[in-house]
């Protein structure tokens, strides 16, 4: 359900096909009437600093179970609205700033992802590797326990296929179909290592 009191969004909210309520989070209100008492998760996106802390007050006293997740524009701030009770708080200008900086850094850094408590270095750094299977027809008809990939460190996690769904862990025996495109986890070593297997099949 989307609390919005800004009346120019309401259109694009009803063309989704969203629940929302028209009305302001800050009031206890409008949180009843959302539902947020039965509420697993709650997410806070207003820009206001002083609202979020009082709507994570108010959305903890309404339901201690529920998790709290609070936009906030600095340290203090997340540091009281912590206090508050929200469960996490994001801080998009300083995640922001330092997106920017890795990509001065490294251009690629949009494919790579940090692991939290692992210092890897370039080499290591876990890469998002797509593998368009009509760029290598002869995959056409393989699966996860032929192909080699496993063996060449690239962990398959998911197939997009023509129509844009999606196959979320598939099965070791799925055959890769000419419009499939495969999701994986490798190193740029290993991504490396796989381009040039591919390429010179």
């Amino acid at each position: 359900v989307i609390l919005d009191r800004n009346a120019s969004g309401h259109k694009d909210i009803e063309s989704l096909r969203y629940l929302y309520i028209d009305g302001d989070a800050t009031r206890d209100e409008v949180l009843t009437q959302a539902g947020v008492e039965n509420a697993k998760v709650f997410v806070c996106l207003i820009p206001n600093d002083g609202d979020a802390l009082y709507i994570s007050l108010a959305v903890r006293a309404l339901n201690p179970k529920c998790f709290i997740i609070v936009l906030a524009s600095s340290i203090e701030a997340k540091t009281k609205i912590l206090r508050a009770g929200a469960n996490k708080v994001l801080l998009p200008l300083y995640m922001n700033a330092i997106k920017v900086t890795e990509s001065v850094l490294n251009p690629d850094v949009e494919d790579l992802i940090e692991i939290a408590g692992l210092k890897m270095d370039d080499q290591n750094r876990i890469k998002i590797i797509d593998i368009q299977i009509k760029n290598y027809r002869h995959l056409c008809g393989k699966n996860l326990a032929n192909c080699g990939f496993k063996r060449d460190g690239l962990i398959v996690v998911g197939i997009r296929k023509k129509d844009n769904s999606f196959i979320f862990a598939p099965n070791s025996d799925y055959e890769f179909m000419e419009d499939d495109c495969l999701i994986g986890l490798g190193t740029e070593e290993s991504y490396e290592h796989i381009k040039e297997n591919l390429e010179a099949a």
